[in-house]
């Protein structure tokens, strides 16, 4: 009698942990159903597609090498781009097999961490593998990662990489202290930069790390120019792993999580996430006026950890403050692809495929500016992550629909649902098929609509049982199946994107 195979079983969604190595130049993909006809531009996707190299796998989702995806929706149908970001990293793959960098989770082979510091001193071009979301600059789409400072230009059309935003300014020298730095590349960012919505100004920040205390920096670019700013400075005694943060239409707030980097770790070339451990203290949520750069309060709440905040607004004198919350530091962790680096247990323990474990509720902090405690309430019981609002409007400001990715109640261990959560009334709907794994909704108005989230959402999508992957387009309001256009390949799990109108 046979004996029942003892080889685990790969999760449904393998195919998007699997390097898509070819890019493609498709005329015109299959559609069922119709589109809108005001949904005419391009969807802009981006994430890893690469995972390995000569050397072996990497170690975590984010180390895959960045690609680029363009969707363009037109009269005559939806055409398809994929490019890969050309970074040092993807240029020493070609020429050696061998990506010879260090990245978030995954260590530099023997040697190359000190090669790199000679480059660096000689001042060689920094790898930056732009791999995590769009943003524009100076009238210029770039694409950026957590991994460096330094955005990189491409054209928003052709998908290439143009030249590397190598800032020109007084904080490649100095902190926004106007405190000299040892060094500009000793320095961790979010990819998450925000524009202001009163002014249309480009808002971000960096951790400075070496020399003095770790400290956390605010600037801004003014609509126009690429010439950063100093806003703010706040030192911390550890410096958390912050991937996003929030703007209001005053005020900016830093989510400062128990997620916390250990600096010696750091300097001794352990990667990122390798470096990180979870601090005795709540998370702490830290309130900068933007008109002159004071802190007007910072407030301590349980501990949780936030990858991605989905807005923020102010109202009688409080910021309100929604973000995915999770309990503990392992979302960070249920990413790593190697799994000694993932919690103890699990359906795919000892496979080299994320696992998420720890699930995030959208949550709403309440910070009041004159004086009280933070308060907070659950805004759906649905696990989230990825969200999106109809951002050029409601960035910001008081605002009602927020969409975002998730995990559905059969809890496959990757993201298989799309929730639309009225946060005013606190309603929640929500999308899935079996065998789909859903990416992050982006919002399409529709400009003849009557209600608040009148349009569509687009979703890259991967069908676990062809391997392929499509564009689901859902009613923003209903959630109800509107089309889907079919991909003949498919595309790696990535993660974020913009919609960009035609004449944009």
């Amino acid at each position: 009698m046979p004996q029942p195979s003892t080889t685990p079983q790969p999760p449904e969604y393998a195919a998007g942990f699997r390097t898509l190595h070819d890019e493609f130049d498709l005329d015109r993909l299959q559609v069922e159903g119709r589109i809108p006809a005001y949904v005419r531009g391009s969807l802009l996707r981006i994430g890893p597609a690469q995972f390995e190299d000569a050397a072996g796998p990497f170690d975590h989702h984010f180390d895959g090498l960045g690609m680029w995806h363009r969707f363009h929706f037109g009269e005559a149908g939806v055409s398809y781009r994929n490019r890969f970001a050309r970074s040092e990293a993807y240029r020493k793959s070609r020429a050696h097999g061998s990506i010879e960098f260090s990245g978030f989770g995954t260590p530099s082979q023997p040697g190359v961490r000190e090669r790199l510091l000679r480059e660096a001193q000689a001042g060689a071009l920094p790898n930056v593998n732009a791999g995590v979301a769009f943003a524009k600059i100076d009238g210029r789409m770039v694409a950026m990662t957590d991994g460096s400072t330094i955005p990189m230009y491409f054209d928003g059309e052709t998908l290439d990489s143009q030249e590397l935003l190598l800032w020109d300014d007084a904080l490649q020298r100095l902190d926004c202290a106007g405190q000299p730095v040892k060094s500009w590349r000793m320095r961790l960012t979010t990819a998450h930069s925000h524009l202001d919505p009163l002014t249309g100004d480009h808002i971000n920040y960096f951790t400075q790390l070496g020399g003095g205390k770790p400290s956390y920096n605010l600037y801004r670019v003014r609509k126009g120019s690429r010439q950063r700013e100093p806003l703010a400075y706040l030192e911390t005694d550890a410096p958390a792993y912050m991937h996003a943060f929030c703007v209001t239409e005053h005020h900016i707030v830093l989510p400062e999580s128990p997620l916390v980097i250990d600096t010696e770790q750091l300097a001794a070339g352990v990667p990122v996430a390798r470096a990180m451990h979870w601090a005795a203290r709540g998370m702490r949520l830290h309130v900068i006026r933007k008109a002159d750069g004071q802190r007007v309060r910072s407030f301590e709440v349980d501990p949780v950890y936030a990858m991605h905040t989905l807005n923020a607004f102010e109202r009688d004198g409080e910021i309100c403050v929604d973000l995915c919350a999770y309990a503990d530091k392992e979302h960070v962790f249920d990413l790593f692809l190697d799994p000694a680096m993932r919690q103890p247990g699990g359906r795919y323990a000892g496979q080299r495929f994320p696992e998420l474990r720890s699930h995030a509720k959208l949550t709403r902090y309440i910070l009041p500016l004159d004086g009280g405690a933070a308060r907070w309430h659950r805004l759906s019981d649905a696990t989230v992550e990825l969200g999106t609002v109809d951002y050029d409007r409601v960035n910001g400001r008081p605002y009602r629909c927020g969409y975002l990715t998730g995990i559905s109640p059969r809890d496959p261990g990757y993201y298989d649902q799309i929730a639309r959560i009225d946060v005013e009334r606190q309603d929640t709907r929500t999308w899935s098929r079996p065998g789909l794994y859903a990416g992050e909704p982006i919002f399409v108005a529709d400009p003849d609509g009557r209600h608040a989230d009148a349009g569509v959402l687009l979703s890259l999508v991967l069908d676990s049982r062809s391997e392929r992957s499509l564009i689901q387009l859902l009613d923003a309001e209903t959630l109800g199946e509107v089309a889907q256009v079919h991909l003949p390949h498919h595309v790696p799990a990535g993660f974020h994107g913009v919609f960009r109108k035609d004449a944009r």
